[in-house]
């Protein structure tokens, strides 16, 4: 249930009808600001809420296609991006072109139902190794092997194997299984969810759970070959093992023998290490600013970026203060001093930037079965520096990672799995990593984006200049005065502050629109904001909420922004990797929180838990342990954080 133009699963669009939701697209898609339908229509990659596959037996077989595979999709997904829902969809799965249906032909049931089917080549030999894994991996560490089930980036439950053949037979259309109040349910939830559903209790002290937790069986080792053999339909879902993955090796790296690497970082209070390393802030710079394709200096791009700071910005109509006096005295002045002066060109061996984490953040990818796209970011996170001092001021580097296909991006995840096997900080270890990092920072990785660099955004988060803590984004610009610059930019999925708590924000809770749209549509007043700030914040409005479900609505888009996941929500102080000592410290939020909700109904206590390095450990082994086929009913995260 995530906030975002094309999320049919939230309870807000599911309570608003058809023409409600096209009226508010209309509000939106009438700005000059918004994508055109072509665009629109170009980049929708829909998603599925299941997927079941069946093997074929018998005369049933068709050549080399032993099963047949179905889809179920919500149809108001083409709606709500102003479109038909189409009859057929085209998939691509390794060397495979899959033509799903929705027509009545070729393998589906019923025209215009929103269950796409297709007949196909299927590894059901495969499927058989996934879950007998899971099974082994449970049976030998216990219950914290099992694939656990996150909504909103909560942790829910976990799920359990289920052999009993009281499961047949799985009827896809009304996929994925209801766990509620069932005699005999087919999953249940172990009590380390963060949540629990209501009883008779006093409301009160309560913790409130959805009614329903929705969640697809795993069949046991035993049942899967008779669900085959029977050609009973399977659950296709992408789940993962989260201790099966190296958090530190492979998702979010900041051991020393990493980070203070001396032939790939320096040390600017020591001197020790190499200015010129490959991991240093200097050669981010360098082949970003890509001299030789722009003609701008790295030097003169670090200079003009920070002097976005000497003056006040305005940012889509907001005005972002100025922090002069500190960015002066704390962080240019000293670092002209030591270059030789305010007229000689920064010395970027003497950059005041230490590398805190390297950071895969494959779990933001699209789904690529539709064809090639985002497979999630790679990130560099560093502190900066007062001499030999460090500030409360992270810089993090978000760069944008492209893949063609499901399966390139499935090679790419396996890349950094891959790095658990070797032991940390080894030069075996850093020369791998090194490989992986190249890839994304090398000048021209990305050819189509600005300087040709892979950069989605730069993000910086402080309080050492100013209070209180502000968060800052920067893109590098296509065009104008200051193209092939860094510039200001919106903060993602979050309105300026000064919104909160007003009727514009409840207007837009009940508009039906679920994207962050740059100007507010019923006044076209600006909206989404320029710089995002974080004195223990939270995002509500006026006499809001006052149900569970507007509950669930609010917490999901205050999550969703810069401030809300930065303190409040997450029961955070503003950064989820703490700048000061190394290794880097870790948010609650990163390695496991209980949280109650800041603004729950009137009567009611609402606690989330949090855990998540878990989450992106378990997507991370569902990504190369399931096949694309699995990967089409996986939920895409639309956070940026």
């Amino acid at each position: 249930m995530y906030i975002h133009p094309l999320n049919t699963r939230s309870p807000l669009l599911q309570r608003c009808n058809i023409s409600t939701l096209a009226s508010a697209l209309v509000l939106v898609t009438s700005s000059t600001l918004a994508l055109s339908q072509a665009q629109a229509a170009q980049s929708f990659k829909p998603e599925a809420s299941a997927a079941f596959v069946q093997a074929l037996t018998g005369q049933e077989l068709r050549g080399q296609n032993n099963a047949l595979i179905s889809v179920t999709y919500d149809l108001k997904q083409w709606h709500i991006n102003g479109e038909k829902p189409p009859s057929y969809q085209k998939l691509f799965i390794g060397k495979q072109t899959v033509t799903l249906r929705d027509d009545g032909r070729d393998g589906d049931k019923k025209s215009g139902d929103g269950i796409f089917s297709s007949f196909v080549e299927f590894d059901f030999k495969a499927l058989f190794s996934k879950h007998r894994r899971i099974e082994k991996w449970a049976n030998a560490t216990g219950k914290k092997a099992l694939p656990p089930h996150f909504e909103n980036r909560q942790l829910l439950g976990r799920a359990e194997i289920i052999s009993s053949n009281s499961l047949f037979p799985i009827d896809p259309t009304i996929q994925p299984v209801i766990i509620g109040p069932v005699k005999q349910p087919i999953i249940t939830l172990t009590k380390e969810g963060s949540l629990s559903r209501l009883d008779n209790r006093s409301p009160d002290t309560l913790s409130q759970q959805k009614e329903n937790v929705r969640i697809t069986p795993i069949m046991s080792e035993e049942m899967l070959p008779a669900a085959i053999r029977l050609g009973k339909p399977i659950p296709l879902q992408s789940i993962g093992i989260p201790s099966a993955i190296s958090e530190q090796k492979s998702l979010l790296i900041r051991d020393p023998a990493v980070v203070t690497d001396p032939s790939r970082t320096f040390d600017v209070c020591t001197g020790a290490g190499n200015p010129n390393g490959v991991w240093t802030f200097k050669h981010l710079v360098t082949e970003m600013a890509n001299e030789a394709k722009t003609g701008i200096t790295p030097e003169k791009f670090v200079r003009m970026w920070l002097s976005q700071w000497e003056t006040s910005q305005n940012v889509n109509g907001w005005n972002i203060a100025d922090r002069k006096n500190s960015i002066r005295n704390r962080v240019i002045d000293p670092w002209e001093a030591a270059s030789g002066g305010p007229e000689e060109p920064l010395d970027l061996n003497k950059a005041p930037f230490q590398l805190l984490a390297v950071v895969n953040r494959v779990d933001l990818r699209e789904n690529l079965v539709y064809g090639g796209g985002s497979a999630g970011e790679g990130r560099f996170v560093f502190q900066v520096m007062d001499g030999c001092n460090p500030m409360r001021f992270t810089v993090i580097f978000e760069y944008g990672i492209e893949k063609r296909s499901c399966s390139a991006v499935q090679n790419w995840g396996q890349r950094w799995v891959n790095l658990g096997n070797m032991v940390l900080g080894s030069a075996a270890y850093n020369a791998a990593l090194e490989n992986i990092t190249e890839s994304f920072v090398r000048a021209n990785a990305a050819p189509s984006k600005p300087n040709g660099s892979a950069l989605n955004q730069l993000r910086t988060n402080e309080i050492a200049l100013a209070r209180p803590w502000e968060l800052r984004e920067f893109v590098i610009a296509d065009a104008g005065w200051n193209q092939h610059l860094l510039k200001p930019n919106t903060v993602a999925l979050t309105p300026d502050d000064s919104l909160n708590n007003t009727p514009i924000l409840r207007n837009y809770f009940a508009s039906g629109i679920s994207g962050v749209p740059l100007r507010f549509p019923t006044v076209a007043d600006p909206f989404l904001g320029g710089a995002s700030t974080a004195p223990r914040f939270f995002w509500n409005a006026p006499n809001f909420p006052m149900t569970l479900t507007q509950a669930e609505q609010r917490q999901e888009f205050s999550l969703n922004t810069c401030n809300g996941c930065h303190t409040r929500e997450t029961g955070t102080s503003f950064t989820h990797i703490k700048p000061g000592a190394i290794p880097a410290t870790l948010s609650g939020f990163m390695t496991g929180i209980t949280v109650t909700d800041p603004a729950p109904p009137p009567g009611i206590t609402i606690t989330r838990r949090f855990n998540d390095l878990e989450r992106r450990s378990a997507d991370l082994d569902g990504l190369v342990n399931s096949s694309c086929f699995a990967q089409m009913a996986r939920p895409v995260l639309r956070a940026p954080h």
